[in-house]
Formats: C-alpha cells, sequence, structure tokens
C-alpha cells in the first residue's frame, strides 16, 4: 500500500514536472517571437528615420539649388538687360553714321546735279521755287490763323478749368522735338515744371470718325472673309490651299518667342512665303476699300487674297498676344516686342504695299475694334474675344516703335505711339479709366521704354518721367483708379533695376 502510494506520488510529480517543463517551453517560445516582434519593430522604425532623414536632405538640396537657379536667373537678366542696351546703343550709332553717309552721298550728288543743269532749267527751277514760296507763305498764314484761333480756344478751356477748383488742371506731355513749337524747360531736379497741350491732339468729333471709317474696314473684312468662305464650299481645291496657308500662318505665329530670335526669323519667313503664294491667285478686288483715306480715292485693283491672308495674320497676332503676352507677369515687352517685328517685317515689305503705301490698315481697323481707347474714343462695348487691354498695348507698342533703314517705309510711323501716349494723359482726369492706366503700364515696359528714348531722345525721357512720376501719382488719389495708378508709378524701380534708369 505505501509503495503504491510512492508510486502514484512519482507518477503525480512526472506530471507536473512534465507540465512545467512545456509551460517553460511556451514561455522561451512566446519570448522569442515577442524579441523577433520588437527587433522587426525597431528595423522598421530605423528605415523610417533613415527615410525621413533622406527625404529631409533631399528638400534642403532642391531649395538650395532653386535659391542658386533664382539667384543665376536674376544675374542672367540683368546681364542680358545691360547686353541689349548696349548692342542697341551700338546699333543706334552705327545707323546714324551710315543716315550720315548717305546723307553726305546724297548732297554731293545733289550739287554735282546742280552744277550741270543747264541755264533754262535754272530758270524753270527758279520760277517753280517762286511759285512754292508764294504757295508755302499762303499755308503758313493760313495755318497761323488756325494756330490763333486754336490758342484762343484752349485759353478759353484754361479759363473755364480755373473757375473749377475742384477739379485740378493736368499736366501735359511734351512735344516731340522735331514737331514742338515751343521750348520746355526742365526744373532744377529734372523733371518738367509746365509742360504745354499737345499739338497732336484732335477733337472727339474728329477722332469717333477715324474710328469709324477703320470700324468700317473692319466690317468690310468680315465680309470679304465671308464671300471667300463661300467659295471654299464650292471649290475644294481652293479651300484645300486656303487652308493650309492658315493653318500654316496659324501655326507659325504660334511659335514665335521672346527667347528665339534666330528661329522667330524663320518663322516669319515662313509666314510671308504663305502670303506670296496668294498673289498666284488671279481672283482681284478693289484694295482701296480697305486703306484708310481721308478724302475719297480711285479704286485700285488688286490681289483679293493678299488682303484675305493679311486680315487673318493680323487675327492670329493680335490673338497671339493676347494669350501669350497676356499670360507672362514679367518679360511681357519682350514677348510682345517678337510679334511687332514679325507685324512690321510682313508690312514693310514692297511685295505686299499698293503704290509704295503699305496695307497696315488692316492691322490697325482689327485694333479699332479691339481697343479703341488707344486712338483716343470711349469704349462703347466689351469685345467678345479680347479682353486683355495691357497686351494689346504692349502690342501696339512694339508695332510702333520699330526703326528702319534709310529708304525702307516704315509701315507703323513712331508718332503713332506719341500721338497715343498723348491723347491718353491729356484726357479730362475725371475720363481717366483703369483701361488707360494698363495700356500705360504695359506700353512703358523696359524694352520699350528703351526705344522710346533711343528714338526721341531728351523728350521721350521727359516724356516717360512725367507719366510715371507725375501723371500717375495723380491718378493714385482716385480710389477707383489707385491700383492701376500704382502700378504705373511703380515702373521707375523696374525702369532703374533693368535699365539702370533712375526717375
Amino acid at each position: 500500500m505505501s509503495r503504491l502510494h510512492v508510486d502514484t506520488e512519482k507518477a503525480y510529480q512526472k506530471l507536473l514536472d512534465e507540465r512545467a517543463c512545456e509551460q517553460k517551453q511556451r514561455h522561451l517560445e512566446g519570448l522569442d517571437r515577442a524579441l523577433e516582434k520588437h527587433e522587426q519593430v525597431q528595423k522598421s522604425a530605423r528605415l523610417c528615420v533613415e527615410r525621413i532623414q533622406l527625404e529631409q536632405q533631399q528638400i534642403r538640396l532642391r531649395q538650395e539649388q532653386e535659391e542658386r537657379r533664382k539667384l543665376e536667373e536674376e544675374k542672367r537678366k540683368v546681364e542680358e538687360a545691360r547686353r541689349k542696351i548696349a548692342e542697341e546703343e551700338q546699333a543706334r550709332q552705327e545707323a546714324e553714321r551710315k543716315r550720315e553717309e548717305e546723307r553726305q552721298a546724297a548732297l554731293k550728288r545733289q550739287q554735282e546735279e546742280e552744277a550741270a543743269r543747264k541755264a533754262a532749267e535754272q530758270k524753270k527751277k527758279e520760277a517753280d521755287e517762286a511759285r512754292q514760296k508764294a504757295e508755302s507763305e499762303k499755308a503758313a498764314a493760313e495755318k497761323a490763323a488756325k494756330d490763333k484761333a486754336a490758342a484762343e480756344q484752349a485759353q478759353q478751356a484754361q479759363q473755364s478749368h480755373a473757375q473749377q477748383p475742384q477739379q485740378p488742371q493736368q499736366p501735359q506731355p511734351p512735344q516731340p522735338p522735331q514737331q514742338s513749337s515751343t521750348a520746355l524747360v526742365p526744373a532744377a531736379n529734372g523733371t518738367q515744371t509746365e509742360l504745354t497741350r499737345t499739338s497732336l491732339s484732335s477733337n472727339v468729333d474728329e477722332r469717333q470718325k477715324v474710328h469709324d471709317e477703320y470700324l468700317a474696314i473692319h466690317q468690310r473684312l468680315k465680309e470679304l472673309r465671308k464671300s471667300v468662305r463661300e467659295v471654299m464650299k464650292t471649290n475644294q481645291q481652293f479651300r484645300k490651299s486656303v487652308e493650309a496657308a492658315e493653318g500654316q500662318v496659324k501655326k507659325n505665329i504660334g511659335q514665335i518667342n521672346r527667347v528665339n530670335k534666330k528661329g522667330n526669323k524663320e518663322k516669319i519667313q515662313n509666314v510671308m512665303s504663305q502670303i506670296d503664294q496668294s498673289l498666284a491667285i488671279p481672283e482681284t478686288t478693289d484694295i482701296s476699300k480697305f486703306m484708310y483715306n481721308p478724302t475719297p480715292v480711285q479704286p485700285i485693283e488688286g490681289p483679293l487674297i493678299l488682303i484675305y491672308m493679311l486680315h487673318i495674320f493680323c487675327k492670329f497676332v493680335i490673338r497671339q498676344i493676347d494669350a501669350e503676352v497676356g499670360s507672362l507677369s514679367t518679360e511681357k515687352g519682350d514677348a510682345a516686342d517678337a510679334l511687332g517685328i514679325a507685324v512690321a517685317l510682313v508690312f514693310s515689305n514692297p511685295k505686299y504695299q499698293v503704290e509704295g503705301r503699305p496695307l497696315t490698315d488692316i492691322m490697325w481697323a482689327s485694333y479699332h475694334h479691339n481697343c479703341p481707347r488707344l486712338f483716343g474714343v470711349p469704349l462703347r462695348k466689351l469685345p467678345k474675344n479680347v479682353k486683355n487691354f495691357g497686351a494689346l498695348a504692349a502690342g501696339f507698342a512694339a508695332m510702333t516703335l520699330r526703326q528702319f533703314p534709310t529708304g525702307r517705309i516704315n509701315p507703323a510711323p513712331n508718332r503713332i505711339f506719341w500721338e497715343t501716349l498723348a491723347r491718353i494723359v491729356n484726357l479730362p482726369l475725371q475720363e481717366i479709366k483703369k483701361d488707360h492706366l494698363t495700356m500705360l503700364e504695359w506700353m512703358l515696359q523696359p524694352t520699350f521704354v528703351s526705344k522710346f528714348i533711343q528714338i526721341y531722345g531728351g523728350a521721350g525721357l521727359v516724356a516717360t518721367r512725367h507719366i510715371i512720376m507725375d501723371f500717375a501719382p495723380a491718378m493714385k488719389n482716385n480710389p477707383k483708379t489707385r491700383v492701376e495708378a500704382t502700378g504705373v508709378h511703380d515702373l521707375r524701380l523696374v525702369l532703374d533695376s533693368e535699365l539702370n534708369l533712375p526717375l
């Protein structure tokens, strides 16, 4: 009995030992699993830390690269601006030298011809000079009478303004040297003390009459485009040719940019190649209907498709100005200038002129339709497609500030730019709108101010200073135009930075 008890105890103890051993084994396996999981967590944490550190390092490197890129870009812009100014100055001096040489050569030829004239020819010349002198004296007398009447009207207007103290007298921009009859004396600080009203201004009725005629030209161009479309419906070969030419013009105009000047030249040549092809199409029209003529003229027969292609070219240029230039916050002057070069080269091409007269009125008709305030007439309704008047003004400046060598006709004379500035600045203060100031800001970008001063010299500088330093601050007093006037006034900082031109 005692032995049975002992055996039972041993068996029970063995069972307990086995269970304890199994429990220990399970505990050890659990600890191993916990340790393995802990190591995995540590490994994952280390990888996460390393990834975060790597990302932070990459961000820091990108920031440093971006800062270096911005610094290099700013340095490049400054050097490019300086280089451009130096090149333009050199080109201007070279052009002046060539003009002087040509003038001297022409003078020499004239003197030689005069020496070889026969006595009868000299007598006829003297008779012609006497007749011309009489006509000039008559014209001068008539002009003096008109000037006197205009001066009396201006004096009456000034007296009327003097009786309205709540409307301060607005200073006027200077007259270009070649057209000014009054000396303008700068103050001690270099600014204009008093600027007379420009004689370039015409009355509202006259400007409206001219504007209406350009709108009529624009309407006739629309009708021409419609008639060409009708022909395209019935003549498949004609349709394919015209559509292919239009597509090429649109494509090449869209690829003109402010960076690739060499590429731009190729694009412009491609455009003119497409227009050249239109000269071979036999259909003709009265081209005089698409030219501004103050007085009636005889019909001038010319290629119908030439007018059509030039009209299409103008439409694509204006769309590109609105889309490309209008989307930029900087370098907008350079972008507009590239398109201005295209317009100048196309319309100065003698093949596209009529009796030596460029057909630029096709472009001006589109401008009168889309941006009438450039021509001193009110905006009656907003055009459907074009809304960025600043971009259009930049394009206008790019077209009207081009210089051509002697003997080549400038299709957009520089005086047009001056007239536009004068008409805006000479408006009564209460008639100045936001659009006027926006147009001034875009027309006085550094690219254009540089050209403006090259063309008009000191008068251009005085006009620029007057608009930015006198006219714009005066308009900041009006809450409705304060933001736009500030944009014009801030150009003083841009010109100082990019052109080294403190005002």
